[in-house]
């Protein structure tokens, strides 16, 4: 287990040194946030359009649910873009390895292949978290300006 964690704080340590990783929270992030713009902004827009025709024909305006048109579409969109992310992000942990020579050290160490793939699995794990964490940002906004359900919520956020 103690060669687990080293292998886990070493990837993690690796993740956080270099600029790449900030650039691909920020990245994530702004397309997130581009995603949510548009899906509030046409929520929005929808619910107004209603009331505008509402008043004018004198009929009830149509219930609006936020979880099907704007949360359930967000975390669509953050999955399918997760699915682009995460190869890139998974796949530096072994490249890195590879281009700085330290391939062989980790093969030779006294390392099971389980350790140091369960290492970096939950190295890569974190970072997920991590580059997640940004967006709680958005569905805060909506709890306070909104009335969304948690459960539609957590399980976005829980896959």
């Amino acid at each position: 287990m103690k060669k687990t964690i080293a292998i886990f704080q070493k990837e993690l340590k690796h993740f956080f040194y270099s600029p790449i990783a900030y650039i691909v929270i920020a990245a994530f992030t702004l397309i997130a946030g581009i995603f949510f713009y548009l899906y509030l902004s046409s929520f929005v827009e929808a619910a107004f359009m209603d009331m505008m025709r509402s008043q004018q024909f004198r009929t009830a305006p149509q219930k609006f649910n936020i979880n099907l048109q704007l949360i359930r579409p967000y975390f669509w969109n953050l999955a399918l873009i997760s699915l682009f992310v995460l190869p890139l992000v998974t796949m530096r942990l072994y490249s890195e390895e590879k281009r700085a020579g330290t391939v062989e050290l980790l093969y030779t160490t006294p390392l099971s292949v389980a350790n140091i793939v369960i290492g970096k699995f939950f190295a890569g794990i974190v970072f997920y978290i991590v580059m997640l964490i940004p967006t709680f940002i958005f569905m805060a906004l909506l709890f306070v300006y909104g009335n969304p359900e948690l459960g539609p919520v957590l399980s976005g956020y829980l896959g």
